[in-house]
């Protein structure tokens, strides 16, 4: 992992870290749940895809600065920034990638879906969106508020029963890193989110998105409902649902291998012989069948 902090318009300095192949053609843009930070959630499958995946902490976690309470700063203020980053990355030489970035793809964790949405509304360049787990709007504001002073894992609703941690070596010990780094500044960026995620006049601006969407849900995962996922379909043109069977809160790893076929399409367009065959890819687990109804 590569790690580096970005400027935001207004001056805060944000946490950036990326993971993947530096090589790649291909950048996927990870927006972290709450709590969260940057996590790779199956590195087998990240390192041989030919993507380059960057996650952007929200202020308060890990080394992102705080937003002042008294400035007004919205979703769509922070998706623009996001955006604005990715447009600089373009024009200026090279810091972390040597990709392209004509296009790029999104994914959105738990709430992170929010931001993942905004930034696919705001910037014309997002032509895949992959919504993971997406609370409505109304839920992502309560569980941020039932996030202060919890546990980390159990924010998230992970248990040592969760059955995604037996299926993926090591995601145990990532989630749990994630989560140290995401505390640093106590629960900040809880309360941060608690307040950005109060904002749905940018809501409108969904049916305007014209990037490829899917959506999974994962069916054992607790924060969420079917009317969730319903509720991105409803909103947000040509949107497609599918259901990750016996899959929890840690569904965006059970299905990051579909995740990145999504978002990264043709492996971002790097040869096999160049990705890096000396690992071996462990086999998908998880059934994913389409969402019915």
């Amino acid at each position: 992992m590569v790690s580096l902090t970005i400027t935001t318009r207004g001056g805060e300095h944000l946490g950036m870290t990326a993971f993947g192949d530096p090589s790649a053609d291909r950048l996927v843009l990870l927006c972290h749940p709450t709590p969260g930070a940057a996590l790779d959630p199956e590195p087998v499958v990240t390192d041989r895809w030919g993507v380059q995946v960057v996650t952007v902490d929200r202020p308060g976690y890990g080394v992102s600065e705080t937003v002042p309470e008294d400035r007004d700063w919205t979703i769509i203020d922070h998706a623009r920034d996001l955006a604005e980053w990715v447009r600089a990355m373009e024009r200026t030489a090279d810091r972390i990638s040597n990709a392209r970035l004509d296009r790029y793809g999104v994914v959105g964790w738990g709430t992170g879906a929010l931001l993942a949405a905004a930034v696919a509304a705001v910037d014309e360049k997002v032509d895949r969106l992959a919504l993971v787990d997406p609370p409505a709007p109304a839920r992502a504001r309560r569980l941020a508020e039932a996030a202060v002073g919890a546990p980390g894992r159990v924010a998230l609703g992970i248990d040592d029963a969760t059955a995604d941690l037996e299926r993926h070596l090591g995601l145990g010990g990532r989630v749990d890193r994630m989560l140290e780094e995401a505390a640093m500044q106590g629960d900040v960026g809880v309360q941060h989110d608690a307040r950005l995620f109060g904002d749905d006049a940018w809501l409108d601006q969904l049916r305007g998105l014209r990037a490829a969407t899917r959506i999974w849900a994962g069916s054992e995962t607790p924060w969420i409902e079917e009317q969730d996922a319903r509720f991105w379909v409803d909103r947000i043109p040509g949107a497609e649902a599918v259901r990750v069977r016996d899959s929890g809160p840690l569904t965006i790893a059970s299905a990051w291998s579909r995740i990145l076929e999504h978002v990264a399409p043709n492996h971002g367009s790097v040869a096999e012989q160049l990705r890096d065959s000396g690992t071996v890819r462990l086999a998908d687990v998880d059934p994913v069948e389409p969402e019915r109804g």
